[in-house]
């Protein structure tokens, strides 16, 4: 017989000014801008300052007795209740929390269909061990999530207050940036409700990988089995922050970065951003998560109809047709791809860029530092 360990945390609670000592954080700056958080997650800490519910659940191999993992008083994860109920056992993370009011949850995906998906998408999805990503966050030992690329990821298809059709939206992730790889998709972001390749427009998310889609711009064949192409436009190593809005990773309108002096997100952690008005405009940064200036990637016209045909793409990408799934890890037909995943949010409204400044310099505030994350 299972048995169920349980720490019950407050309710998640709107975004509110900081209180009893506590810093704002990333959902405190957004509701102030008029763009609040509609999804926000970590496994490190609290991304308001009046966030007291729990950040994510453990489950452990040896009885299977699940423990949600809370915050300290001053909002960094509770580590030491994950390592000593983990103690002499693994742990998988089992669900992590949404910190806004709309309780848009993460875990793992269903089981796809064989009619719908084919035969690679009967492999099972499986939870991440939840002690292979230690790292030190304002001198605290906190766990990020170690994606290994190999059928891992986190999904909600029934979500509450989500940006859909062509709403305007703004998320981040913070990543790591020693930690990637070339194929589809290291993703947070709007997905597809169904799992499927719905068509352009119908997925919004951040990706930070080396895959280069458009070796030669857009027109030529994508890269669909990883690796960048001797004539590739994509410069330097990587990894590279982009949109991924199904049927295409873009670095701009036109496929790769029109940035020839691009060389990618070269820092430990990475700050990866996205927003998109859901009609003419999507907008790319990235920056060193410890240090510094957001960088703007890309400001400009969302990409035109993709070049490969498919009756399900419509008019393209203006307007975007998000459907409201929640996807970390994954891609929106269920691809999957490496990476290491810290914290970010989902936005309603299109964010400014001064609120974006001001959340990239709460989360250099917030600590990430050395050492770099260990593997």
């Amino acid at each position: 017989m299972s048995v169920l360990v349980v720490v019950l945390g407050v309710a998640p609670l709107a975004t509110a000014a900081p209180s009893e000592g506590r810093p704002q954080g990333p959902c405190d700056i957004y509701m102030a801008a008029e763009s609040p958080c509609v999804a926000a997650f970590s496994t490190t800490r609290a991304l308001s300052a009046t966030y007291r519910g729990p950040l994510y659940q453990l489950e452990r191999a040896s009885d299977r007795a699940s423990l949600n993992i809370g915050v300290l008083p001053d909002g960094y994860a509770d580590a030491a209740a994950h390592d000593e109920f983990c103690t002499g056992t693994t742990c998988v993370f089992a669900k992590v929390f949404d910190q806004s009011p709309n309780h848009n949850d993460l875990g793992l995906p269903e089981p796809l269909s064989f009619e719908t998906h084919g035969l690679l998408r009967l492999i099972p999805f499986h939870l991440l061990d939840a002690s292979l990503l230690p790292i030190v966050i304002a001198g605290h030992k906190v766990y990020g999530m170690y994606f290994d690329g190999e059928h891992s990821g986190y999904r909600n298809n029934q979500t509450a207050n989500m940006p859909i059709g062509d709403q305007p939206e703004g998320m981040y992730m913070v990543a790591g940036g020693d930690h990637f790889n070339s194929t589809c998709c290291f993703d947070f972001g709007n997905a597809e409700t169904d799992d499927t390749d719905d068509g352009a427009g119908t997925m919004d998310a951040v990706n930070l990988s080396t895959i280069c889609w458009f070796p030669n711009g857009v027109g030529a064949m994508p890269n669909f089995f990883g690796g960048v192409p001797p004539d590739s436009q994509c410069k330097g190593d990587g990894p590279f922050v982009q949109a991924d809005l199904e049927n295409g990773l873009y670095g701009s309108d036109t496929g790769v970065s029109r940035d020839p002096g691009y060389v990618g997100e070269q820092y430990p952690y990475v700050t990866a951003m996205l927003k998109n008005d859901g009609t003419n405009f999507f907008a790319l940064k990235g920056g060193n998560a410890q240090s510094g200036a957001l960088s703007t990637r890309y400001a400009g016209p969302l990409p035109p109809k993709p070049f490969v045909p498919n009756p399900a793409d419509g008019n393209g990408y203006s307007p975007m047709r998000k459907q409201g799934a929640i996807i970390l890890g994954t891609g929106g037909d269920g691809g999957s791809g490496a990476g290491d995943f810290f914290e970010g949010v989902i936005t309603r409204n299109l964010p400014t860029d001064e609120a974006e400044n001001a959340v990239h310099a709460n989360i250099v505030a917030a600590g990430y530092g050395s050492p770099a994350p260990t593997k």
